[in-house]
């Protein structure tokens, strides 16, 4: 098919001529890498370097070559991309389900060490986002689950991942995949045939409008230069079609056939002649005719072959043809290849000296896509071409069954292995395989992160791609090339200096609270914070800056965190009005629209359909047991006295050491006194207490030794205790020696407790705000049927029979175990594992179990 690839006699192999430029950038790229960054991610910059050295083929003090290198350099350096993937335990869901999800996030082939902080959201087909959760990123990933209600609306959804780092760039970078969520029905409720017809045809298409865009390799078509053209055929709905036609000039000569190969794409081979215009003609089995023109042929330019060997894997081979109208003009070109911004290759062409093909050694480099561009002397792109490297790079993933059974809550133990993982990070789902129907060929962790994120339109089953690596396959990928472009920069803008504007810094230290301090010199800002989820409080204390700013960085709560926070230089408080707390990013963060039409699954078989929104239906009604059984266990209580007024509120405000214990206690919710502080209220109301000195900074005792003080169980000095109005606060507990609930207890304890409350308020010079922390992440519910348990005999209905977002295996910590109970019915388990290692290296398993033939 590509017989015009063929290397004539005359075209020549470049040898490798000078290292000048490849110790250039190596020697500036290690002056911008950090030691303890090299460290961490030593092996892959190994890789990167012996790439270079084995590689490259620069020309000593060629001005060109170091202005497209500086190029790369700096937006490797300065602009580097994070990629996010994530996998999901299912690709369809029912309403009242969970979906669990892990997200993987790489930074230049590695666990991002940029982000500490990852957006997954929930969306639906108007774009609004229905849930978001705010995850922390640990080892290069992040696990989290959208609970679903069962009023979740019907429809075709979105998940998208992202960090904020990320949102610089190009918004079609960030993670998404489709899903579908069905309605749950009521018991004995029929499922209405409309959505049944809508599930099986999504994207229904008459096929009798399409179009089909013609993509000549390297960009352009030149007059009197051989070029493939590459084409792609799509329906109303964005999705392939498979065509076929002829190309004919504008005098009706036939000049080539139209055939697709693979999902509406193919190519052909055109030479255009001086003048004339083409178009391409299809007739459909209807008899209707639809015509296409081709792009126009340019005057003059020059067309890049490009032939990736699959007799010879280790080799791309390239040619360059030049118009014979102002040949001149191209006599001296260079052409760049690069993977990730990192220079694999770069050589002259110089037509004078007979230069103008040759071949880019492969052997060294990665999977993943490579982008080779032709320049002129002025720095000018004048074709470009993207190739996939598919290399036997990943990380072979071993799954052993020690316990095979399908026998109903049968016990399974089967160990996941990967021997070649260095620190290995798997997810993995084990599902129903005939409740629940599969789709291999969608995205996976290969194609997603090796080709979906680096190339721009929509792949249609990308994962088929990924199946093997059969010459079939390998040629079908070469047309996805040849039919997508290029994404991640354009050359033009770079070589002018034009790079992204960076809105949203990295999110590298967790949670953050900041904000402004007006009119305060110096000085901190002193927080107490206290996480409900977490059962937490703890004290910080932010230094402010000569601008009025102040920060504190590293934080790691859920939920939600209510915030006391006051001002202070020396001994003098400031008023906390004075103070004002950022939102949360989130908070600022302009509406991101969808970048594509949703493609969720399209499920045609109605019965397994049918079969599913039952079991699923089951399976609410079933959870709904189980809860009301939890709430009936919660609600037994032992015959005897009452709870008094005071216990109550010892229990709705205090925990751990703090509840209970030998304490006088002050119910304050009720009062209303005019006290200057707390401990004029305490003053002669506990034997043996003594407060003495000046009221705002009192001195305390207890028969002689003094007691450790608390804010909402954090510890706190006098000062800050004598700022809280009274009428804020709703219990003090007074700890009679010794108090061990936390330090310096030996000489009893003082417990204040302000009361409880929504939204952000000032109250005697502390003020109260809320901030959101990280999203509260459920367990996965798996039964033990080895064990005595009240819903043990309810039905188990599981489809999802085990999710497990982060087992570790490598070959020092050796297999990873998995253990699980099946459900009532599930006769073979479809199990897909995903996972990444400290090195980068990606794998993926996914296969059918079951017992017997």
């Amino acid at each position: 098919m590509h017989s015009i690839m063929s290397m004539s006699p005359e075209c020549t192999i470049f040898p490798f001529k000078s290292l000048n430029f490849i110790g250039l950038y190596i020697k500036r790229l290690l002056s911008d890498i950090k030691l303890t960054d090299l460290m961490k991610n030593g092996l892959v910059f190994g890789l990167w370097v012996i790439l270079l050295l084995g590689a490259l083929s620069f020309v000593a003090e060629d001005p060109l070559g170091e202005r497209i290198l500086q190029a790369l350099h700096q937006f490797h350096q300065q602009y580097p991309q994070e990629k996010v993937y994530v996998q999901l335990d299912k690709d369809y869901y029912a309403a009242g389900e969970t979906i669990w999800f892990k997200a993987y996030v790489t930074l230049n082939r590695t666990p991002t060490p940029l982000s500490t902080n990852l957006y997954v959201e929930l969306i639906n087909a108007r774009g609004e986002i229905v849930k978001r959760d705010i995850l922390p990123i640990e080892h290069g990933g992040a696990a989290g689950d959208f609970e679903l209600s069962e009023q979740t609306p019907p429809g075709a959804y979105r998940i998208r991942a992202y960090t904020a780092w990320m949102l610089n760039f190009d918004h079609a970078f960030l993670f998404h995949k489709d899903i579908r969520i069905f309605p749950a029905l009521a018991r004995g409720q029929s499922i209405p045939d409309s959505l049944v017809q809508q599930a099986a045809s999504v994207h229904a298409s008459t096929q009798l409008h399409y179009s089909v865009k013609f993509l000549p390799e390297g960009g352009d078509l030149v007059v009197g230069l051989p070029s493939v053209v590459a084409f792609a055929a799509v329906d109303e709905n964005g999705l392939p079609i498979n065509v076929d036609g002829k190309v004919i000039d504008d005098q009706g000569h036939q000049v080539a056939t139209i055939h697709s190969v693979h999902d509406g794409m193919g190519s052909f081979t055109l030479t255009p002649q001086p003048g004339r215009l083409y178009r391409a003609v299809f007739t459909q089995s209807n008899g209707a005719v639809q015509s296409f023109d081709l792009p126009k042929a340019q005057p003059e330019g020059i067309v890049l072959h490009v032939l990736n060997s699959y007799t010879v894997p280790s080799r791309i081979f390239f040619n360059v043809l030049r118009s014979e109208q102002h040949k001149e003009r191209y006599n001296h070109l260079k052409i760049v290849a690069q993977m990730e911004e990192v220079p694999i290759f770069m050589a002259d062409i110089n037509f004078d000296e007979g230069l103008s093909g040759g071949m880019i050694p492969t052997d060294r480099l990665p999977s993943g896509v490579l982008h080779i561009t032709v320049f002129d002397t002025t720095a000018t792109p004048l074709a470009e071409r993207l190739v996939f490297v598919r290399q036997p790079d990943e990380l072979h993933v071993k799954l052993t069954t020690d316990e095979l059974h399908n026998n109903p809550r049968s016990l399974n133990l089967w160990q996941l292995s990967a021997p070649d993982a260095v620190n290995g990070h798997f997810s993995i789902s084990i599902t129903d395989a005939d409740a629940l129907l599969s789709f291999p060929d969608e995205n996976n962790i290969l194609s997603y992160t090796l080709l979906n994120s680096d190339i721009k339109g929509y792949i249609y089953h990308p994962g088929w791609y990924f199946r093997n690596t059969d010459t079939a396959t390998l040629k079908a990928l070469d047309l996805v090339m040849l039919t997508h472009g290029w994404r991640r920069f354009v050359w033009e803008k770079i070589l002018q200096n034009q790079f992204p504007t960076i809105r949203y810094p990295a999110e590298n230290a967790n949670l953050v609270i900041k904000g402004q301090a007006y009119a305060m010199n110096g000085g901190s800002v002193n927080m107490i914070i206290r996480v409900p989820a977490d059962t937490q409080t703890f004290f910080v204390s932010a230094p402010v800056n000569n601008l009025g700013e102040f920060m504190v960085t590293g934080l790691k709560f859920h939920d939600t965190a209510q915030v006391f926070f006051q001002g202070q230089t020396g001994k003098d408080q400031y008023s906390s009005e004075n103070i004002h707390l950022s939102g949360s990013f989130t908070d600022n963060l302009a509406q991101i629209p969808l970048e594509s039409p949703l493609y969720p699954p399209v499920i045609r078989d109605k019965q397994q359909l049918i079969q599913f929104l039952t079991a699923a239906n089951e399976r609410n009604r079933i959870n709904r047991m189980m809860i009301s059984r939890s709430i009936l266990l919660q609600s037994v209580t032992i015959t005897g006295e009452k709870k008094t007024a005071a216990q109550k509120l010892d229990e709705e405000y205090t925990s751990g050491m703090f509840r209970g214990g030998d304490a006088v206690s002050f119910d304050l919710t009720q009062e209303h006194a005019a006290y200057l502080n707390i401990f004029q209220y305490l003053q002669g109301r506990v034997a043996g207490l003594s407060i003495t000195g000046d009221p705002n900074d009192p001195v305390i005792t207890w028969r002689g030794g003094r007691p450790a003080l608390y804010l909402d169980e954090m510890p706190v000095d006098a000062q800050t205790l004598s700022s809280i109005n009274v009428n804020d606060i709703a219990l003090v507990k007074v700890f009679r020696p010794p108090f061990m609930g936390g330090f310096n207890g030996a000489n009893g304890a003082i417990a204040v407790y302000t009361k409880k409350g929504g939204g952000s308020s000032t109250t005697g010079g502390l003020a109260r705000d809320k901030k959101v922390g990280y999203t509260l992440v459920k367990q996965f519910y798996s039964p033990d049927y080895g064990v005595t348990n009240s819903n043990n005999d309810l039905p188990d209905q599981r489809i999802t029979l085990y999710w497990n977002p982060d087992l570790l295996s490598d070959s020092l910590n050796g297999p990873a175990r998995i253990r699980f109970y099946n459900n009532d019915f599930t006769r073979r388990y479809h199990v897909v594992i995903e996972g990444m290692d400290d090195r980068g290296r990606i794998g993926r398993l996914d296969t059918v179990l079951s017992v017997g033939p």
